[in-house]
């Protein structure tokens, strides 16, 4: 007897945080699962001839999901057993939680001493070693003055509007080719310029020194040095509990 299955996708979506502006999101989320994320499906079970046979019991066990489920991993927690076991029996994608920040790789300026990317490494490897795929996060962060993410030495460059030359544009384009080049075909993803639109626009931004054409500079230098990597935004703020604003985007 063989069993011809007709899965069923099942997708979930793990909202980490809560916030005071928007009370029972949790029912509203299984609602559009529901809506959305799933469909019917129908198995039927043939004998050896192809004749369907009725009162035979069937165990489904989901072993991977359309939807890409995955969560942050912290290199600090990397020698915790139960920490990696869990991540690997609940997960199939995986993103640095700041090991792969620009602060992090770079913490002063053309200094091959205080450049490194052991941490996330450490993480990649061992993710990839057990089959997560792995999204970068993230090549830079917009929201200056609301974050401790950007170095200082960043925020005291010269600038100016995309595309004069400035020690700012210079540094960007620096960062994207050592970062990007790095986890070539490695990265299934990278967020290039996260947080673009912050509810409270900062005075100190990638945006407000580079204008537009420096974000699409961003996007499309690092597309380059990766053409198989997907490059992605990454929004929180004015785009989740409170609405979205489709106008900004």
């Amino acid at each position: 007897m063989s069993v011809r299955h007709h899965w069923l996708y099942l997708s979930f979506i793990a909202v980490l945080g809560w916030s005071p502006c928007y009370g029972d999101w949790k029912t509203d989320a299984n609602d559009r699962i529901e809506q959305i994320r799933k469909r019917n499906a129908v198995i039927t079970v043939v004998d050896a001839n192809g004749d369907p046979v009725s009162g035979v019991t069937v165990d489904i066990n989901q072993i991977r999901h359309r939807f890409a489920f995955g969560t942050c991993i912290n290199n600090g927690k990397m020698t915790d057993t139960s920490y990696k076991n869990f991540i690997l029996s609940h997960y199939e994608w995986a993103v640095c939680e700041n090991e792969t920040k620009w602060e992090n790789n770079e913490t002063s300026r053309d200094n091959d001493s205080d450049t490194t990317y052991a941490n996330a490494d450490n993480i990649y490897q061992w993710s990839n070693s057990n089959g997560l795929k792995f999204r970068g996060h993230c090549l830079f962060w917009e929201q200056w003055g609301t974050t401790t993410h950007v170095q200082q030495w960043v925020k005291d460059l010269p600038y100016a509007a995309y595309p004069t030359p400035s020690d700012l544009l210079g540094e960007v384009d620096e960062r994207i080719d050592s970062a990007v080049n790095r986890y070539k075909n490695k990265f299934r993803n990278w967020d290039v310029d996260n947080e673009m639109l912050p509810t409270d626009p900062c005075t100190y931004n990638f945006y407000n020194r580079l204008g537009e054409g420096g974000r699409v500079h961003m996007f499309e230098r690092a597309k380059l040095r990766d053409p198989n990597c997907g490059m992605l935004m990454n929004e929180f703020s004015g785009n989740s509990f409170l609405g979205y604003d489709s106008n900004s985007y």
